[in-house]
């Protein structure tokens, strides 16, 4: 792992994930539970990599994938993932 990414194991239950809303069990964000091993990025949870490219290029896009919500405030732009970012000049 490159330090940029946490991977979950499951099951395990008695582990938790804390963030600055509270604290989840691990591995049961949404409405199933993760099986396997798990990552994040931004506010996006999958399996691999590709997943988080697949949520991240829909959210980019606006599509349905995630739903509309109504509201005045501005869309939340997601950064890139950090695999897909350009490293810029070395």
């Amino acid at each position: 792992m490159s330090g940029r990414e946490a991977r979950l194991p499951w099951p395990r239950p008695e582990r938790a994930v804390a963030g600055r809303a509270g604290t989840i069990p691990g591995g049961t964000a949404g409405r199933r539970a993760l099986r396997g091993t798990i990552m994040t990025w931004w506010n996006f949870v999958a399996r691999t990599r590709a997943e988080i490219d697949s949520a991240y290029a829909s959210w980019a896009r606006q599509d349905d994938r995630f739903g509309r919500v109504r509201s005045s405030l501005p869309l939340i732009p997601a950064k890139a993932p950090f695999w897909k970012q350009d490293p810029g000049p070395r």
